[in-house]
């Protein structure tokens, strides 16, 4: 979910143009670092990985708000499962009390 999801739109477009740049800010420096000293190659690919990790955080996101529902509906249904096991276990214990009661009538009808 959206870490920001709760604050102002101005305020969320805040902090995500903030992680936008930090994310860019190290990409550039790694590929600055590592890759090449080219600064224009540097810009170029560091704004590739910024705008690639931006996108895989956003349907991230996207996967998040999708499966979290589906994952609260089965949450749903086995819980209302067991409900119905309990109850139903406790139904099978009163008819084996009663078959234990008209046994225990039966037995007494037959002495007599």
């Amino acid at each position: 979910m959206n870490s920001y999801s709760n604050l102002s739109p101005v305020k969320t477009l805040f902090w995500t143009v903030v992680s936008y740049s930090i994310g860019f800010g190290v990409s550039f420096g790694l590929v600055y670092w590592i890759g090449t000293q080219d600064l224009g190659l540097c810009f170029v690919i560091a704004v590739a990985l910024a705008n690639g990790t931006n996108a895989a955080k956003q349907e991230l996101m996207s996967f998040v708000k999708n499966i979290v529902p589906i994952f609260q509906s089965i949450d749903n249904n086995i819980n209302g499962l067991i409900d119905e096991k309990n109850r139903l276990q406790e139904q099978i214990e009163e008819l084996e009390d009663k078959v234990k009661a008209l046994d225990h009538r039966i037995d007494d009808l037959e002495s007599k």
